[in-house]
């Protein structure tokens, strides 16, 4: 248990789920920009993201922004961490 909260888990236990669904699948579609990202993420203090078999069904292309550090990797399964430097130019 990291005692951390999620931005999106199960839809009927998550406030704003389809706001928030449509807010992931473009991060991961790599359509939001990643000003846009950064201000979402700080918004909501992301500080990790997965990208397993889930978020591979939303997009097999992404490409994590320059200031997402590789935390951790195990098989397809890939966890970005928001590095300091870039988060502390967050609002």
């Amino acid at each position: 248990m990291t005692g951390l909260r999620v931005f999106l888990g199960h839809y009927a236990q998550t406030l704003r789920s389809d706001e928030k669904s449509a807010q992931v699948a473009a991060f991961y579609a790599n359509t939001m920009t990643s000003e846009g990202a950064r201000e979402l993420f700080a918004e909501h203090r992301v500080r990790y993201v997965i990208y397993g078999q889930v978020e591979r069904e939303i997009s097999s292309a992404f490409a994590p922004p320059d200031w997402l550090k590789l935390a951790y990797r195990s098989g397809d399964v890939e966890i970005f961490e928001v590095t300091e430097a870039r988060a502390s130019r967050l609002p």
